[in-house]
């Protein structure tokens, strides 16, 4: 029996006894009352008739109440911008709104009755159903993200919350609110694939990008910031910006951070230092993020630093050759007249020398001017020939002897104040030059160092040695090429030269000499005639500290017999490579050269593609050639991977450099080739072949 019926029997059950008490206390007849019971009888009637009708009217008012909130809650249950349903206990709906009608497409007659678990994709039934036994289990609401079906077919996400509830008979139900998420998934998957394309670009950008905080420290970095700087990721996140910076160039470095800092930009070209300790340049640009965080760009511009240097040396090697050009023609004019001039000089002594005495003092003084004057033709010969307007013969010559001679007449000629000090190495080999020359640089060079020390006094030094030149040795020294050359030294303790003078002291025609003791020509000629040699004068000065200058001239390459070679055997094949390099344009020249040998190749350029095509077609390959350094897997790990599949695989591991690998660590692997690049062509095809014939003569599969 319900709650009302109870009621309404108890209310019958009390009207009953009221009326039993009522007749018994009551005048059996209506003579037996007397008139003021009746009247008072009477009354009481007519009150409880008012009171009962003012309850009625009470009633049909909360009743209209009633029925207004009860339209305006199924209004608002039905209207509702998401949908409402009821589920019973069994999985069926009871109740649903427009919102969750519309949300499925059916009506809501079809709809009513039917198992809601229909309208959840197959694959994602399990998380509602999962949902609705913690539901049950421990009454505390619970949602979950899912896709649900329309009944055409269309699949949309949906979001479900669901809690416990029960029915008019006191069953327990679901109430579940259903809302469509499906633009807030596709948002969220537009802004994923966004991020992830801006992450791939990061990784990948050649270009070196980093986050940092207001103290300079890295807190992100990708690979190229660590391929440009030399340092792992973990090194980097462990430094602060100001430690790849060189001592001399770190005020500049804070000047830009504070740029970055003040104004949320900055720009500018910087030295830095990577890890291999080597002075490097970058170029960066650097933006301020949210809150205070930094993003910078870098790139590694040394190449065109270096450039723009070799650019600006060979400018200034330009201008000095235009220099020596007009030199030239003004020194050849001059030559012309001083040689006539040197003729009669030497004419008329040679006629005197005849007409004295043999043995006589003035016969011997002729003779040194006769031997002077034909030295200084020799000279007019030289200065011809830098002029161009002459060739002058060079023949092999010990130049210990010349300069013997040469620091005897410096002796001769110059005061005692002046103490001349010699170190020369007579077994220093032969050179290619003219006596005359040499003999001309040696006394130019000593005259230049007794002016710096005229005044004072001082030492002069003279020194020949041999010396071998390396190809870090010949850097900035243009036309020189690496081997053994013989070193003339001249120095002096003079006043030495102003840095601001240096790299004007080869010039025609500059001197610091007094008007009278320099025509600012003898160094600019000695520059021409050593560089002729193919060799190089450089000049170490210390203003207040004296000079010195070194000559470095080739040594003579010994006589050979030229040994014919014979032609070069480049071994042909035409097995299946599989070749893999991350450098496209490695590996299109891996597979072109690859290919002119006779070889079939298939070129995969990541390791993992590698891998996998490898595991596909273990057997359509006969040789493996794979780069050692590659993103993802490194190429002794995919080595390692390969053999697993076929033991006896040959591969041939090639490398331009790693500390982490070396010939024996990849012969412990079972690799059979070890390479390094660059890869010229008879050495890979030799590779091959020796990998290959071995694999063949038994020792593989």
């Amino acid at each position: 029996m319900s709650h009302k019926e109870q009621a309404k029997q108890g209310l019958r059950e009390k009207a009953e006894e009221i009326s039993r008490t009522t007749a018994e206390k009551a005048p059996s007849t209506p003579d037996e009352m007397s008139a003021e019971e009746v009247r008072r009888l009477l009354h009481e009637l007519r009150v409880h008739q008012i009171e009962l009708e003012m309850q009625n009217v009470e009633l049909r008012r909360a009743q209209v109440e009633l029925d207004g909130e009860r339209r305006r809650y199924f209004d608002l249950y039905d209207l509702a911008p998401v949908g409402y349903c009821t589920v019973s206990e069994e999985g069926l709906l009871l109740e649903a709104n427009l919102a969750a009608i519309n949300l499925l497409g059916l009506t809501r007659a079809t709809l009513i009755g039917q198992r809601i678990s229909r309208f959840i994709l197959e694959e994602d039934q399990d998380s509602y159903y999962l949902i609705r036994k913690n539901l049950f289990a421990s009454g505390q609401p619970q949602s979950c993200e899912l896709r649900m079906v329309k009944k055409d077919g269309t699949v949309f996400s949906a979001h479900l919350a669901a809690v416990l509830a029960g029915d008019a008979g006191g069953a327990p139900v679901c109430r579940i609110v259903l809302s469509d998420i499906s633009e807030r998934k596709q948002n969220e998957a537009a802004l994923r694939e966004s991020e992830e394309r801006h992450r791939e670009y990061i990784m990948n950008t050649p270009y070196g990008v980093f986050a940092t905080d207001e103290r300079g420290r890295y807190l992100q970095v990708n690979p190229s910031a660590c391929r440009i700087t030399g340092y792992e990721e973990r090194e980097l996140l462990a430094m602060n910006m100001s430690d790849l910076l060189f001592e001399d160039s770190r005020p500049q470095g804070l000047l830009h951070f504070q740029k970055l800092v003040d104004e949320g930009k900055s720009q500018g070209e910087m030295p830095f230092r990577p890890k291999s300790g080597e002075k490097r340049w970058w170029s960066v640009t650097a933006v301020r993020l949210s809150g205070a965080r930094f993003l910078g760009f870098c790139n590694d511009i040394t190449d065109r630093k270096q450039a723009e240097e070799q650019r600006s040396h060979l400018q200034a090697h330009l201008q000095q050759a235009q220099k020596m050009e007009a030199i030239g023609t003004l020194a050849g004019g001059i030559a012309h007249d001083f040689n006539n001039i040197l003729g009669a000089i030497l004419g008329y002594a040679e006629m005197a020398r005849e007409d004295s005495p043999a043995g006589s003092i003035l016969r011997q003084d002729i003779d040194q001017v006769v031997k002077a004057s034909h030295r200084a033709k020799e000279l007019v010969k030289q200065i011809l020939a830098f002029s161009h307007q002459t060739e002058t013969v060079l023949i092999p010559i010990q130049p210990a002897i010349i300069v013997g001679e040469a620091a005897k007449m410096l002796r001769s000629s110059l005061p005692s104040s002046i103490d001349i000090r010699q170190n020369i190495d007579v077994n220093t080999g032969p050179i290619l030059a003219h006596p005359i020359q040499i003999h001309q640089i040696v006394m130019n060079l000593g005259t230049n160092a007794f002016h710096a020390m005229e005044e004072s006094g001082g030492t002069l030094s003279i020194s020949l040695e041999k010396k071998t030149l390396t190809e870090k040795d010949i850097v900035g020294k243009p036309g020189v090429e690496p081997g053994d050359f013989v070193q003339l030294s001249i120095g002096d303790t003079g006043i030495g030269i102003a840095p601001e003078l240096l790299g004007k002291i080869f010039d025609p025609y500059f001197t610091t000499k007094e008007i009278g003791k320099g025509t600012g020509m003898g160094l600019s000629i000695i520059h021409g005639i050593v560089k002729s040699y193919g060799g190089c004068v450089s000049v170490h000065s210390q203003f207040g500290e004296g000079t010195v200058f070194q000559v470095l001239l080739p040594v003579m390459a010994a006589e050979t017999v030229v040994e014919v070679k014979p032609a070069e055997i480049v071994e042909l094949g035409n097995e299946r490579i599989l070749f893999i390099d991350d450098e496209e344009i490695l590996a299109e020249m891996g597979k072109s050269m690859l290919e002119r040998l006779g070889y079939q190749v298939t070129v995969r350029s990541s390791s993992l593609e590698a891998l996998t095509t490898f595991q596909d077609q273990p057997d359509m390959f006969d040789l493996v050639i794979t780069d050692q350094t590659m993103p993802g897997m490194t190429g002794s790990d995919l080595a390692r991977r390969i053999l697993q599949i076929r033991p006896f695989m040959p591969i041939i591991l090639c490398t331009g450099y790693s500390s982490l690998i070396s010939e024996e660590k990849v012969r412990s692997l079972g690799i059979k080739g070890f390479a390094m690049k660059p890869l010229a062509r008879k050495d890979i095809a030799a590779i091959i072949r020796k990998v290959l014939d071995k694999r063949v003569g038994g020792q593989g599969e």
